[in-house]
């Protein structure tokens, strides 16, 4: 028996009778362990460098990334978090049991202005999106996303603080840079570089390129490099 068995799948019980002892193990063997999904936080600048339109486009692309990944990955659930004068959550990991409201959430989203606090926004993650009271799980994959057009401005948190904080370990990072505003600045780069995990930066030369990203980000949110993924652009305004 233990010939015919792969290694750790042989049971030895007493009788018939006693197979109901290794009902619950054998099912758990079948069924495999289901995925607890991933948890997808989109830290948005929205200060006032960034002019409407181009704020729409990055509610496009957030749009965009929200509804093709959840075309193939049905438990990934997205927050967002937009930052300028102040910090705001503009969508709860809870709020996505309604996958059309929520997407409706990002359309409304209404840009704040002002300042560039972008540490203190990735800590907002931490402390008011990544906890259980809303909606996080402590066994899920988990992701933020960084989209910002420069450097961090009158923001009383640094990068150093928050990204050596104990909630991030384990946590995946990404930045995208967009237009002048980072490209041309190296120490806006520098930032950029220093949120995201080593390959995860990306930077497009304006919020129009940033569909240019969408496919790759796209995969790599799934986890399916390689994979078919399909990928729709929508404008939403």
């Amino acid at each position: 028996m233990m010939q015919i068995a792969d290694p750790g799948k042989y049971y030895n019980v007493s009788s018939y009778r006693a197979l109901n002892d290794i009902v619950s193990s054998l099912e758990r063997g079948i069924i495999g362990t289901k995925d607890p999904g991933t948890e997808i936080a989109f830290v948005l600048d929205g200060s006032g460098s960034i002019q409407d339109d181009d704020f729409q486009k990055a509610k496009d692309f957030i749009y965009n990334v929200m509804s093709n990944v959840w075309k193939t990955c049905f438990d990934c659930n997205f927050a967002i978090v937009q930052y300028g004068s102040l910090i705001r959550t503009e969508l709860l990991l809870l709020d996505n049991e309604d996958r059309a409201g929520s997407l409706l959430k990002v359309k409304q989203i209404k840009q704040i202005y002002n300042l560039t606090k972008t540490a203190s926004a990735i800590n907002h993650v931490l402390t008011d999106i990544f906890i259980p009271e809303k909606g996080s799980k402590n066994n899920t994959a988990k992701i933020i996303i960084v989209l910002s057009d420069g450097e961090i401005l009158e923001d009383p948190m640094t990068l150093d603080e928050v990204l050596n904080k104990p909630q991030m370990k384990g946590v995946t990072r990404y930045s995208i840079g967009v237009g002048d505003g980072i490209l041309k600045k190296p120490n806006a780069v520098k930032e950029m570089m220093q949120i995201a995990d080593p390959g995860k930066y990306y930077s497009v030369s304006s919020y129009g390129a940033l569909n240019d990203i969408l496919s790759s980000l796209e995969r790599e949110i799934i986890g399916t490099e390689g994979d078919s993924v399909t990928t729709t652009v929508l404008q939403i305004n």
